[in-house]
């Protein structure tokens, strides 16, 4: 995995932004929102064994644990862990999520331990989505379920459609007299974004593909999460850029 440590070192970058979004997406009505998507496609019974992918700053984990799941949670980052933890102490969960270290494409887990897997803006970073995909339902149970919500952030800079997308994004933050935001990637970072493989991909048709062919025949896609997930500068951003689901049972 050439990228790995690059794309960890990035990421610890951004810690602080992702606990910030995640301490207002606990703290206002983004919370119910998200937790109206969750129980649509969830099983209603409490006690589940949840794995928390690429878990960040930990809002999913977080969630699931106050709603009474067992919870595990990994990341590559440490950073990330760290402030996973705790932010679930200060939401009253600390000490329930067993916080790992683990790379998403090579989980370090037996065949068929989990009920649930959740995982949120990880895919499209990874330098193997594929076999990431194979892991999570490697530790699947037999009907169990997983949920993966993402979008194609990067795919402006391959495909000519997307690029008018986000440039019409762009016009709508400056009409709403916001101050674009410029990337705070660094060259390496933004090197490693147009080579990734799913910078390229339009989703979420690569991702029925691939979980197709991995033997998934329940497949649920929402192709935009209702209501307004972001703030309103990342709303005016991704007006045509949605932040989409890939629901699948494993059979």
């Amino acid at each position: 995995m050439a990228y790995l440590e690059a794309i960890k070192d990035y990421w610890t970058t951004q810690v602080a932004g992702f606990a910030e979004i995640n301490l207002d997406e606990l703290t206002s009505d983004k919370y119910e929102l998200w937790l109206s998507v969750l129980e649509e496609n969830l099983p209603a019974e409490k006690g589940l064994a949840v794995l928390d992918v690429g878990c960040g700053t930990g809002f999913f984990s977080i969630v699931m644990s106050k709603l009474g799941h067992r919870v595990t949670a990994v990341d590559y980052n440490e950073g990330m862990l760290e402030q996973a933890g705790k932010n679930a102490q200060a939401f009253g969960v600390g000490g329930t999520i067993d916080f790992l270290k683990m790379d998403a494409q090579k989980l370090e887990f037996a065949d068929q331990v989990f009920d649930v897997i959740l995982s949120r803006d990880i895919t499209w970073v990874l330098e193997n989505p594929a076999q990431a995909y194979g892991e999570w339902l490697r530790v699947l149970k037999p009907k169990g379920r997983f949920l993966n919500f993402d979008g194609n952030w990067f795919l402006h800079l391959h495909d000519e459609k997307a690029k008018g997308a986000y440039e019409r994004g762009l016009e709508k933050v400056m009409a709403r007299g916001f101050e674009v935001k410029e990337s705070d990637h660094n060259e390496e970072f933004e090197t490693i974004v147009r080579s990734l493989p799913l910078s390229k991909e339009r989703r979420p048709a690569w991702d029925i593909g691939v979980l197709t062919d991995l033997g998934c025949e329940k497949i649920m896609i929402k192709p935009k999460l209702p209501g307004k997930i972001h703030d309103a500068y990342y709303e005016c951003l991704y007006a045509e850029i949605p932040t989409f689901m890939v629901a699948a049972i494993k059979e």
